[in-house]
């Protein structure tokens, strides 16, 4: 199998042709010149060192975003354009089979070595934003990462995204990778945008940054990335190529708003799934008839992510639910409402607020404690299936 892989989306220009696995020949540049100048001759060149056509190849890989605007659709139109000569005569296929790739994840493969530590690729998105995106790689034999014991170096790491690719502010990002709690290694143009947060942040020593030449993007990034999408089928045409600019941030697609009816079915199978006892949809809309109850949701894509909800009495709180889909934790959800719960609060008075949580919930309470609420006491036995203790939280209004 024999990958001609394109990456052009930031300022680094790369080509590489990879061979079952291996790098036959790679060329990247960092300079400042547009990749309509650079890329064709850069392809021209590896093509004639290793005295193969783009005839030869089996697929071409391109990064299609996120990334520079201007230079996706280089990148991309020089894709297409190479898969259409390269098989003009073939009826069933427009060119060559194309693979497209996120230039986030091929950037993280510069770093498939990493074991247990989690990729955080980062691309400077302006204004204090950045792309991003977070995964961990797993050998073929189900490890996570390759190890350095590993003499044969025979197995290849797949990475794994474990959250979207999406653009952050970069305090939110550190935000939503302390939530997850694991250690995180930055790595990408947007590593110097990234110090300054990490610096603040609640926990520095959970992060760390790639070496600089490890920072640039490179096409064979691309071709390993595209090995696992063929592996899967993903692969299409020319026509298929199409940039992905990533242009809505994170709070533009998820939308926090109060709990409606319409909402409640949603909400009882997240409860059901998350909480035991769990509520039932009946006790939902109770709450939501209740003058004194304030439920809310994350909406995205007209599906409910999480909610959360309190009862308000005078200038005091109570938080009682808190939950959030499985495929949605550990991306800021959760914070992400307790927060409107406690700006909700604070328009309307109220001084305090306390909750329950489980006293083994560790990433609850840690959720918790970032968000300024402390440990005031503890209830023996007050949760059931399991029997657990509680640990009575609080926050108070400056």
């Amino acid at each position: 199998m024999t990958i001609l892989g394109i990456e052009s989306a930031a300022k680094t220009a790369s080509v590489c042709v990879m061979q079952d696995g291996v790098v036959l020949a790679e060329y990247t540049t960092n300079l400042k010149m547009t990749h309509s100048q650079t890329l064709l001759p850069m392809i021209s060149e590896i093509l004639g060192r290793i005295e193969m056509k783009p005839a030869d190849m089996d697929y071409i890989a391109v990064s299609i975003g996120p990334g520079s605007y201007t230079g996706l659709r280089i990148g991309v139109s020089t894709a297409k354009g190479i898969a259409l000569g390269a098989a003009p005569d073939d009826p069933q296929l427009k060119g060559k089979p194309c693979v497209a790739v996120s230039s986030l994840e091929a950037l993280a493969y510069n770093l498939s070595m990493a074991g247990d530590v989690l990729v955080c690729p980062v691309m400077d998105a302006r204004r204090g934003r950045v792309y991003c995106g977070l995964y961990k790689f797993i050998s073929d034999d189900g490890t996570v990462g390759v190890s350095g014991d590993d003499q044969e170096n025979t197995r290849f790491a797949t990475a794994s995204a474990l959250m979207e690719d999406t653009v952050l502010e970069c305090r939110e990002l550190i935000r939503v990778l302390e939530e997850n709690g694991r250690p995180v290694i930055f790595s990408g143009d947007g590593v110097d945008v990234m110090r300054k947060c990490v610096k603040e942040s609640f926990c520095p020593e959970l992060f760390a940054f790639a070496p600089v030449y490890l920072n640039t993007a490179r096409a064979s990034g691309v071709a390993a990335a595209s090995m696992v999408r063929i592996r899967e089928g993903k692969v299409t045409d020319a026509d298929g190529l199409l940039p992905e600019y990533l242009s809505q941030s994170q709070a533009e697609r998820e939308r926090f708003r109060a709990m409606t009816p319409e909402d409640i079915s949603q909400v009882a199978k997240i409860e059901e799934a998350s909480i035991s006892p769990p509520w039932s949809e009946k006790a939902f809309a109770d709450a939501l008839d209740n003058e004194t109850a304030f439920f809310v949701v994350c909406e995205s894509g007209g599906a409910v992510k999480g909610y959360a909800g309190m009862y308000m009495a005078a200038d005091e709180a109570e938080i009682t639910n808190v939950a959030v889909r499985e495929d949605s934790r550990r991306g800021g959800v959760g914070t992400g409402l307790v927060e409107f719960l406690i700006k909700a609060g604070a328009s309307a008075g109220i001084k305090r607020i306390v909750l329950e949580v489980r006293k083994g919930n560790a990433a609850g309470i840690a959720l918790y404690e970032k968000l300024g609420f402390r440990s005031v006491g503890v209830r023996k036995d007050f949760y059931s299936s399991p029997v657990e203790d509680a640990i009575l939280m609080e926050f108070v209004q400056e």
